[in-house]
């Protein structure tokens, strides 16, 4: 396999000429940031995992009953790019992990629950005595009709 190279596009009609050149390749190990981006990857390694294993059953069940070179090469090749694929699917894993673990060291600890006054009656030993605010007249009020008392 080789990589895109770069291109020489001329086109006299147009009045185009330059070159094409392939987008960056991205490393293997170059993974995303992103959480949810991640575990995608990581079930689309996964379902890929179980195909190619699935599909190396079917061929050693098929040289079981007859030596196959086209389907001894596959079985072969298979099991090469599941281990790669393991190893992508491992390293999916640990930068997950290294997120979560990220998330969890960063993430804001839980706010303590307001204290109920019956709980801090019951520690104080005294009681509570809810009483209404005195409501006081403002602008608004003057502003509402006649009959409405909010």
């Amino acid at each position: 396999w080789l990589p895109p190279a770069m291109v020489e596009v001329h086109i006299p009609s147009k009045g185009l000429h330059g070159e094409l050149l392939p987008p960056a390749q991205r490393e293997e190990d170059d993974l995303p940031d992103e959480l949810t981006l991640l575990e995608s990857l990581k079930q689309q390694v996964e379902t890929a995992i179980g195909r190619l294993e699935a599909s190396n059953e079917a061929l050693a069940e098929a040289l079981e009953e007859a030596e196959d070179e086209d389907f001894r090469q596959a079985l072969e090749e298979n099991k090469e790019i599941i281990k790669a694929k393991q190893e992508r699917r491992e390293k999916l894993a640990e930068k997950i992990r290294q997120l979560r673990a990220a998330a969890a060291a960063v993430a804001p600890a839980p706010a303590a629950a307001p204290r109920q006054p019956e709980a801090a009656a019951a520690e104080g030993g005294g009681r509570v005595r809810f009483q209404p605010a005195e409501r006081q007249a403002g602008p608004a009020d003057e502003q509402l009709p006649a009959g409405l008392d909010l």
